[in-house]
């Protein structure tokens, strides 16, 4: 890995840490950073897996079918050389050796950027995340009945820890248990008990593509292609009904998605989801004369008031976004 890491500090200039790395903003204050949009994809003739990692040097990483990107100021850079069979998924481990997933190959990258396979998986197409310590495989194809999720210890060994009629699409690992989304819900498994039991589920019909953590107050992000939540008092709550896609959190909450190309980071979220839960507005609230801020708009959502009459709110009245 040493030859990467060079590789990366050399294209520290041009990294998506400096465009992480802003000034702390009101709490009332939402802001949105675009960190790759279409054209930037476009004009490098790529199209993205849907899948992305941070390393621990704080920059992203994204993967087309048989290359893998380093993303920052400049552009898209290659990280280690073409590779076949297609890249399914990949994730680091704690000590930062990126694994990755061809087919039904589970593989790493060697110190010179060639991906070299370790062995054969149960299934093709399987995912991978990181844990502590551990990492973890699970099947994420729909052709199969039974989808399994599997740990893989230090030193190359795993075992099966459950099966899901669904197929899993994205795993975490936090306070001594695994949440993940299969189907339309979110489970939780818990290590010491060995208990499953579901989080929270969106109606029929809808799949979860990503689930996400802030660690730094146990808010649970999840997202559709189309939609991206929190969870409130077990329930689903929309964060967005414009956006769904690929999750993670660093600093706040980034969203890709795989449609659009687009990749955004949301900061202020939280701050702003907390003061929302506070007691509702009093009938003065939506006044002509009252100027409008990001915590206003989210508290007029939250007491119920439709995106129409809120749209019109704000065209009728000051704002201070």
């Amino acid at each position: 890995m040493q030859t990467l890491t060079k590789t990366i500090i050399a294209f520290l200039i041009c990294s998506i840490v400096a465009q992480m790395t802003v000034a702390a903003s009101p709490k009332d204050s939402l802001r949105f950073d675009v960190i790759l949009n279409r054209a930037l994809v476009t004009d490098t003739a790529v199209t993205f897996a849907p899948a992305f990692e941070i390393t621990s040097d704080r920059f992203i990483i994204l993967s087309s079918a048989d290359q893998l990107y380093l993303l920052g100021w400049g552009g898209l850079m290659h990280v280690g050389s073409k590779t076949t069979p297609r890249i399914e998924s990949f994730a680091y481990t704690y000590d930062s050796l990126l694994m990755i997933i061809r087919n039904d190959q589970l593989c790493f990258m060697d110190s010179t950027g060639s991906v070299l396979p370790l062995y054969n998986l149960p299934h093709q197409s399987m995912g991978i995340s990181s844990g502590k310590y551990a990492m973890y495989i699970y099947d994420q194809s729909p052709r199969y009945e039974k989808n399994a999720l599997y740990i893989l210890a230090p030193g190359g060994k795993y075992s099966k820890l459950l099966e899901m009629p669904y197929p899993i699409s994205s795993v975490i690992e936090y306070q001594n248990a695994l949440f993940f989304s299969s189907g339309n819900a979110i489970f939780r498994y818990s290590f010491a008990s060995k208990e499953l039991e579901a989080i929270t589920a969106l109606p029929d019909g809808n799949t979860i593509l990503s689930l996400t953590v802030n660690t730094g107050n146990d808010r649970i992000y999840f997202a559709t292609d189309q939609i991206t939540y929190t969870i409130t008092d077990n329930k689903p709550s929309v964060i967005t009904d414009k956006m769904g896609g690929i999750l993670k959190y660093l600093d706040g909450l980034i969203i890709f998605n795989i449609e659009n190309q687009l990749l955004i980071r949301i900061m202020g979220l939280d701050e702003a989801i907390e003061s929302s839960s506070q007691p509702g507005l009093s009938s003065e609230s939506t006044e002509e004369s009252r100027i409008l801020t990001n915590k206003s708009i989210i508290e007029l959502h939250n007491n119920g008031l439709s995106d129409g009459i809120i749209i019109n709110l704000i065209e009728r009245n000051e704002t201070s976004f």
